[in-house]
């Protein structure tokens, strides 16, 4: 089998594989090949956790899921609420993925980079080597330098895609992320064409589009290069926009959650913030915390594989040494790690920081009154988001027992991604305040009716503002 023939039957066995999920969760064939990719790798890191609990190998847990999966499809499809996802249109799509498909050309550079091999593919080579050799190299400690406790969904869908075409080509791995990396980002996308949905359709789109095209800002070749942090970044800023910036985030929570179980399965900054971000949204959800549990179902997935991870001897190259008490104590070697964080950190996403946030203050007193009309939530808790990784991102890099300025010029741009996203869909939905002003698609469609019409299939169109505003509740 030739390495190209390889390539584009693992892309393509990684949409068709989650597809089946993907459309009964938003009832939309489009949409549910965009979001088709999150669910194989999920699928694949719940095979992988399971191989490891009860032995045997990858393929088989693997095939065993996915066709459990396409078997319990009819089921769901007569049992779960036919509600279809809003702006699932043939023009909705194109926005979404045709301005991503340029940058994601750099996936067909070289196989290269070294965090790809050392980390995510390594992972995967011993995954796809069966329950046995899997565990063993996991506690290993010879590979600790290689995050072995990293979460497993992105090598376990490069293993799953090795395990189905006998081999270890690595542009089978560099597409097979690629494609985990596009459906992210194109959900992030997606998430915010939702919350702005009640703005101009023109309006809504271009924003959606300039918030996806942010996740090439400070990073430019991580996201089709096998790396696992526009992966979880991107998901996991939609998660955010789905929880925080929409009126009633329960009534339709299911993408939500299925984006933020990607991120906690992802890499373990993922499994923190889906912890602060599960919190952030409950807090935000005080006055129905009877249905607010089900945000915590993605940290209950993280603590799993964690546990698994712990009981196998994982171990890190950055936990495996650190020192909290140090921090706490406020020991001058520790933080003399700070000043140089803090500066990387600003120099690389600073200055789009800084004008987000000038925005969202001057938003903040001019355009309270369109930002109700448009249905988005409160800014401030997506900035409460942000603050709490810039404190969980700057402890990480002052515990570390890495010499601190290796350390940042390796990874600080990578890990500032999600400040990146978020100030650029903070900024942009602002700026849709402003460009909408008082115009409001479907302001004659009441709340009432636009909750009564969510919740039933959508009749065919009869006049544009109250179909839109019917279905964009």
């Amino acid at each position: 089998m030739t390495a190209v023939v390889a390539t584009l039957g693992a892309v393509l066995l990684v949409v068709v594989a989650g597809l089946p999920i993907g459309y009964v969760l938003l009832r939309d064939v489009r949409l549910g090949l965009l979001v088709a990719p999150i669910v194989t790798g999920l699928t694949a890191a719940v095979a992988v956790i399971l191989m490891l609990v009860a032995g045997g190998s990858l393929r088989w847990w693997l095939g065993g899921l996915l066709i459990a999966q396409w078997a319990a499809t009819p089921v769901l499809l007569r049992t779960v609420a036919p509600v279809r996802a809003p702006h699932a249109s043939w023009a909705d799509l194109l926005w979404l993925t045709v301005p991503l498909i340029p940058p994601f050309l750099t996936a067909f550079l070289p196989p290269t980079e070294w965090d790809a091999h050392s980390i995510w593919w390594l992972h995967a080579a011993y995954f796809t080597r069966g329950a046995t050799m899997a565990r063993q190299y996991i506690g290993h400690p010879s590979i600790n330098i290689s995050h072995p406790d990293y979460p497993p969904l992105l090598s376990a869908t490069v293993a799953g895609a090795w395990s189905v075409f006998r081999g270890y080509g690595l542009y089978v791995a560099q597409f097979v992320s690629a494609t985990l990396s596009f459906s992210a980002i194109a959900m992030l996308g997606y998430a915010v064409r939702v919350v702005t949905g009640r703005a101009p359709v023109i309006v809504s789109r271009l924003a959606a589009v300039c918030v996806a095209l942010a996740a090439w800002g400070a990073a430019p070749f991580a996201a089709a290069k096998g790396y696992a942090d526009p992966l979880w970044s991107a998901a996991f800023v939609a998660a955010a926009l789905l929880l925080l910036f929409r009126p009633d985030p329960l009534r339709r929570p299911g993408l939500a959650v299925l984006l933020l179980t990607a991120v906690a399965l992802t890499k373990n900054e993922g499994f923190v913030m889906a912890a602060v971000l599960a919190a952030i949204a409950t807090v935000r959800m005080r006055h129905v915390l009877g249905r607010a549990w089900v945000v915590w179902l993605p940290v209950g997935g993280g603590l799993v594989w964690s546990a698994v991870a712990r009981h196998l001897g994982a171990k890190s190259d950055i936990a495996a040494e650190v020192d909290f008490g140090s921090l706490l104590r406020g020991s001058s070697q520790i933080y003399d790690r700070l000043s140089p964080t803090l500066s990387a950190i600003w120099a690389t996403v600073g200055a789009i920081v800084a004008v987000s946030m000038a925005t969202a203050v001057i938003g903040g007193i001019t355009l309270r009154r369109p930002r109700r009309a448009l249905g988005l939530g409160g800014d401030l808790w997506l900035w409460s988001v942000a603050l709490a990784y810039l404190a969980i991102l700057s402890a990480t890099y002052l515990v570390s027992t890495n010499e601190i300025h290796w350390y940042l010029n390796t990874s600080v741009a990578r890990v500032t991604l999600p400040f990146a996203l978020m100030a650029a869909a903070s900024a942009v939905c602002w700026g849709v305040a402003a460009v909408t002003g008082g115009r409001i698609r479907g302001r004659a469609t009441s709340a009432a009716a636009i909750e009564t019409t969510s919740a039933t299939p959508s009749p065919a169109p009869t006049s544009g503002t109250a179909e839109i505003g019917a279905r964009e509740g």
